[in-house]
């Protein structure tokens, strides 16, 4: 998990990830990603790009 949070915040650095400390298990929530700007589409893209990499729905 360390790794891919190196990944997001080096990839946007605006970005902060909260990760709560619970172990992972199906459908339990273990984190979020809070970013910000003045182009909503655009924030939202970035936030939902870190979630999907740290999901591991994406390896870009």
């Amino acid at each position: 998990m360390y790794g891919a949070y190196l990944h997001c915040m080096a990839r946007d650095p605006g970005l902060k990830i909260h990760m709560y400390g619970k172990d992972v298990k199906p459908g339990r929530k273990v984190g979020h990603v809070n970013t910000y700007g003045d182009d909503l589409p655009d924030v939202r893209a970035r936030a939902r790009h870190a979630a999907d990499y740290l999901r591991g729905t994406i390896t870009e």
